[in-house]
């Protein structure tokens, strides 16, 4: 997984705690740990953001003006930043991975200035994405189409490209409604082994929506029935 991502062991253990990468199982000693994908869907995002202009000074990918090694809320900030078009970001290097990636200073000193960036605002979808675990954009994008999630499209202030937002409301009316196995692990603490193993035996079956299947997402009352049944609550 480091080979592909041409990342250090430190900077995989920083992206895994930033919740940028997150691993297929929470055992750190299991063989297949990571999905190599995860990666490949990485390298593929820092691309779309990347440019090869030479024109602005960067510094390394994550790296604060005034610190070398970012800390777990800083890190999570810059990917928040690149991903809502705030940062730029160069591709010094492509046969570097991760390390072939810098960031504009510049960028980074203007958003810590802005007081734009705000608790409350709305998150792309790409972070939404993230947060709860999907990997596939289209399978997002058919629950926004079908109405199960409410997002809006807006055209960004400062790329000027088109992007989805998702806000706080929506966000929680969307977890109020629907479970996956990152997010059973996020609010009963459970490993996906043992999650899956619970809804498969309970026979729960993903949730289906008009314009085809949504991955493993399951309706939430479904899956708080079965983990209630064997022994589990809400921490």
């Amino acid at each position: 997984m480091r080979k592909m991502l041409g990342a250090t062991e430190a900077e995989m253990m920083s992206l895994e705690h930033a919740d940028i990468l997150i691993p297929s199982t929470a055992l750190k000693t299991a063989r297949l740990r990571w999905d190599p994908k995860d990666a490949e869907a990485l390298i593929d995002e820092l691309n779309s953001h990347a440019s090869r202009s030479d024109s602005w000074w960067c510094g390394g990918l994550g790296l604060h003006p005034d610190r070398s090694s970012p800390n777990r809320r800083e890190r999570r900030r810059i990917f928040t930043g690149l991903r809502a078009g705030h940062l730029r970001l160069k591709q010094q290097s492509p046969k570097a991975g991760y390390h072939g990636y810098q960031v504009s200073i510049a960028d980074v000193i203007a958003m810590d200035e802005s007081s734009s960036v705000e608790t409350g605002r709305a998150a792309s979808l790409s972070e939404f994405e993230r947060g709860i675990g999907m990997r596939d954009a289209a399978q997002l994008l058919t629950l926004v189409e079908s109405g199960d999630l409410a997002a809006e499209s807006i055209i960004h202030p400062v790329t000027r490209r088109r992007m989805w937002t998702v806000s706080e409301s929506a966000v929680a009316a969307f977890r109020a409604h629907f479970l996956n196995l990152t997010m059973i692990e996020q609010e009963f603490g459970l490993q996906r082994n043992v999650s899956r193993s619970i809804l498969n035996g309970a026979a729960i079956r993903p949730y289906l929506t008009g314009k085809g299947n949504v991955g493993t997402l399951n309706l939430r009352i479904g899956v708080e029935e079965a983990l209630c049944a064997a022994g589990h609550e809400n921490g």
